[in-house]
């Protein structure tokens, strides 16, 4: 029995995908890349923007058109809105909340092939399976309290969790000690991770220290850690970044609201933490920032990106931005075409404002037209180009570190990522998986070229 997922949207559904593959391999199925070969098809949802669900709606029309010639299942599960969840519920066989994955045997009636038992404390404890040989996501929270008016994923994913650092560290470990080489923690406010531990912690953390021979850290030597007994994001990141391998951490997506001058100030101090800051700003209009709920300025962020980039030399900054939000008047579009040429971004996700049933915004009027949308879009994009390839310029004549993801034996040219989330392209022997230093010998907006 075969089967295959389609997953849409974000770092955390490709998180998701990875563990609810490891519950169906757990059932005897195997996994296949076509899905019109497959027995079983499963969509991991993302309700964050309408092009992602109407591509859906167009999947699931061909699969029951399929149906009528050959057995074949399907299931929907993921970031799902009532309203879509709806109207979906007559053309897929079954639904499952992704919290719930423990009981997708039960629901497609297999329990009888499970080979081994499956957590049911947390989804997150599955043991997921991994897609990327040296890569991992990492997810150390989920859900979201924040209700920004534009967004969905109070709805789909619910209230916050953060995980226990045990078990983030375990996993973590587990991984390095297995050749991974970049890590990426992942959470819907990232900087927002908090836990309390008690002594069952400590005596872990002491197996890790003398294990590892960890450093003493100074964020364990903090009231919060001491004496409230809290470990927050940036504890963690320290007990990450002092494990003895090499490789790389990365995070997304933090909040401005959460980034600390303590954050900042153990992000400076990390050796493994890659010289990238991806900092969602969504509108560069104070005005527009208070109607989306987004509880900051445009000087407060500006303030975290300065303080970030004094305190780590050649950082990377990308963001988020959305265009046509309920009312956006040409003024405030104006302001955030301002901060991008103020900021100087190296890349930013620009998106068109759409309403997302269930969030407050969709009750207001969608009164940008789509053609402005485009527009502002479109000009924003140009901003970027500019920004982007001065900053590549820059590069050009250093010596970077690369991440080699794939190599392609016809042009003999390996493809990575630097430290600071560029792509770059050099040829050479094949060095997929592997660290490699390389020299910049040219720039575009949206990579670079080098030698070895």
């Amino acid at each position: 029995m075969q089967y295959y997922l389609l997953t849409i949207g974000c770092q955390m559904n490709k998180a998701d995908s990875e563990r609810l593959a490891a519950v169906l391999e757990c059932m005897n199925f195997s996994r296949t890349d076509n899905e019109h070969s497959a027995d079983l098809i499963g969509v991991v949802a993302c309700a964050v923007r309408q092009k992602a669900m109407d591509r859906i709606y167009g999947k699931i029309s061909a699969w029951n058109a399929e149906k009528k010639r050959r057995p074949l299942t399907t299931f929907l599960t993921g970031c799902v809105l009532d309203y879509d969840r709806k109207r979906l519920a007559v053309e897929f066989d079954h639904f499952i909340e992704m919290k719930d994955l423990n009981r997708l045997p039960d629901i497609l009636g297999r329990t009888a092939e499970v080979k081994e038992a499956l957590p049911t404390d947390s989804y997150l404890s599955i043991n997921p399976h991994h897609t990327h040989q040296y890569k991992a996501y990492v997810p150390i929270m989920n859900g979201c309290n924040s209700f920004c008016t534009y967004c969905a994923v109070p709805y789909t994913r619910g209230r916050e969790t953060s995980r226990s650092p045990k078990d983030i560290i375990a996993e973590v470990i587990n991984l390095l000690e297995n050749g991974t080489k970049e890590i990426l923690l992942i959470g819907q406010i990232v900087n927002k991770y908090f836990v309390p531990v008690d002594a069952d912690f400590d005596k872990f953390l002491f197996g890790v220290v003398e294990t590892y021979n960890l450093p003493d850290l100074p964020e364990l030597h903090t009231s919060l850690f001491r004496e409230k007994r809290i470990v927050n994001f940036g504890t963690l990141i320290a007990i990450l970044d002092a494990l003895p391998f090499d490789y790389w951490i990365r995070y997304t997506s933090p909040h401005p609201k959460w980034f600390t001058d303590d954050l900042i100030a153990t992000v400076a101090r990390s050796k493994k933490l890659v010289p990238h800051l991806h900092i969602p700003v969504q509108s560069g209009d104070d005005g527009m920032l208070r109607k989306m709920l987004r509880p900051y300025t445009v000087e407060q962020y500006k303030d975290i990106v300065h303080k970030m980039r004094a305190a780590i030399p050649g950082l990377a900054v990308t963001t988020d931005v959305i265009v046509g939000f309920c009312g956006e008047t040409d003024d405030q579009y104006e302001n955030t075409k301002k901060l991008f040429r103020e900021i100087n971004y190296d890349m930013a996700y620009i998106n068109q404002y759409s309403p997302r049933p269930g969030a407050k915004a969709s009750n207001w009027e969608d009164d940008v037209p789509h053609d402005e949308k485009e527009r502002r879009e479109s000009e924003l994009n140009n901003v970027l180009r500019q920004t982007a390839f001065t900053n590549n310029q820059r590069q050009v004549g250093k010596i970077v570190r690369v991440l080699v993801d794939e190599y392609d034996d016809a042009k003999g040219e390996n493809t990575g990522k630097t430290n600071t989330f560029k792509t770059i392209k050099f040829e050479g022997p094949d060095l997929a998986g592997q660290f490699a230093e390389v020299t910049v010998a040219s720039a575009e907006a949206w990579g670079l070229r080098g030698n070895l």
